[in-house]
């Protein structure tokens, strides 16, 4: 039997049943809290029943959930006499039940069975999207207009020139969830802590490129004289899509305006050689815009600030080598910008994630509930709450993870059902 995933914080995950909470006002159901999330199980569950796990925001097929007469409309179930809880979206949503939080969904193994697989590999542990090349469930996307699409060339048919190898500008590191992967971390592991801004994630780098010879200098290369093949230029990047104004490739932009190299043209002077910075751009993509809703962090309309959360040297062969964190907090004192604001620093055995979910640090910090290493970016007063923290052990590729607050994860739920997508998901 083979399991595949393509995204890991969108997997379904098999799970036992360790401990079940009561609920007020429920008779015939209790929470199951795991990973972080808490889930909504009947009341007959017993302890160490293994259970198929999906958690918010992932989307199930649409065979999963026919076969498991999950769909609210009784006619698009396999017995359309049973009417299930499912939207015909069929995405897994973060929301209150009763006034008790709900932000997974636990299905009973034999919900695999119509799949003919055998049980006896559905283990604890076992993570997948697909099974034996069937999927199960994936990310859940809205998607309302789709930043990095490219457009025409804008040169009409002549070939598409790209200056920028992926390999010298590679993406940022994708964060798994803390709470899936906290058995990774040891003890004895000395793990840094950083609030988790809710804006949208940049690179921006100064490193070699590609030269667009003139004709003059195609000639000379036909006859077999060596032309500088490269040169070195400042380039920025969302997530996913590489920014660069002087490409033949149009690329089009998720806000109306270039908010990367915006960012870029404003820190460039500050970024060596050979070096790429990842951040996070937090606040205003416009004078009336904001990057995401309800998070300005208090910064006047019409600008924003990028907060650096990794750096990296990268050689003309593609090879990276991180910089550490405290390598990265150096070099922001010496240059004038911005880290992400550590929160704790410490033994990963003395660290409790539950300490830093549904707060507003700043606010905690004011009342002098915690002491924080560092001052934590104030929130506006709509924000519900801090979207989480990362947890970062230094390897020789930096292991980061994020743990996101529930409180948070109802907040996104609410902005999907009102028809858009944040830029973070879409490029997820």
């Amino acid at each position: 039997m083979k399991f595949e995933v393509d995204n890991a914080n969108y997997a379904a995950t098999i799970v036992k049943i360790g401990t079940t909470i009561g609920l007020d006002g429920c008779d015939n159901v209790v929470g199951f809290p795991i990973f972080g999330y808490q889930a909504i199980v009947g009341k007959d569950t017993k302890i160490g029943e293994l259970m198929v796990l999906f958690t918010a925001e992932t989307q199930l097929s649409e065979e999963f959930c026919k076969v498991n007469n999950l769909f609210r409309k009784k006619e698009l179930n396999s017995n359309p006499s049973i009417a299930g809880y499912i939207e015909e979206n069929r995405r897994i949503k973060a929301l209150k039940f009763r006034g008790h939080k709900s932000s997974a969904l636990a299905m009973p193994l034999s919900s695999l069975s119509y799949l003919g697989v055998n049980m006896n590999d559905l283990k604890e542990g076992v993570s997948f999207q697909k099974i034996d090349g069937v999927e199960i469930c994936k990310k859940y996307n809205l998607r309302q207009r789709s930043e990095g699409m490219r457009g025409n060339n804008v040169r009409g048919k002549n070939k598409k020139f790209e200056r920028v190898e992926p390999k010298l500008f590679p993406e940022h590191l994708d964060s798994d969830n803390f709470f899936k992967n906290a058995h990774k971390y040891k003890s004895s592991d000395h793990v840094v802590v950083t609030q988790k801004l809710h804006g949208t994630s940049g690179r921006f780098g100064h490193i070699l490129v590609k030269r667009k010879k003139n004709i003059i200098e195609k000639s000379l290369s036909f006859f077999g004289i060596k032309i500088q093949e490269t040169e070195y230029d400042y380039i920025a990047g969302s997530r996913r899509v590489i920014k660069d104004p002087n490409s033949d490739v149009e690329t089009k932009h998720y806000f109306d305006s270039d908010i990367w190299t915006q960012k870029l043209n404003e820190i460039k002077m500050s970024i060596p050689k050979n070096t790429i910075i990842y951040g996070e751009i937090i606040g205003w993509a416009g004078d009336n815009s904001l990057i995401q809703k309800n998070y300005s962090y208090q910064m006047p309309q019409g600008s924003s600030e990028l907060y650096i959360y990794r750096m990296v040297n990268v050689n003309q062969d593609g090879y990276c080598v991180d910089y550490s964190w405290q390598q990265i907090k150096e070099f922001c004192k010496s240059t004038g910008l911005k880290n992400c604001p550590e929160l704790w620093n410490g033994r990963f055995e003395d660290f409790n994630a539950q300490d830093f979910l549904d707060k507003k640090y700043f606010k905690e910090m004011q009342k002098d509930h915690f002491a924080y290493n560092e001052h934590p970016i104030p929130l506006d007063d709509n924000s519900p709450c801090d979207e989480g923290v990362c947890v970062r052990v230094e390897q020789l590729q930096p292991y980061i993870t994020k743990a996101k607050s529930p409180l948070f994860l109802e907040h996104e739920t609410k902005i999907l059902d009102s028809g858009v997508e944040d830029i973070e998901s879409e490029q997820s």
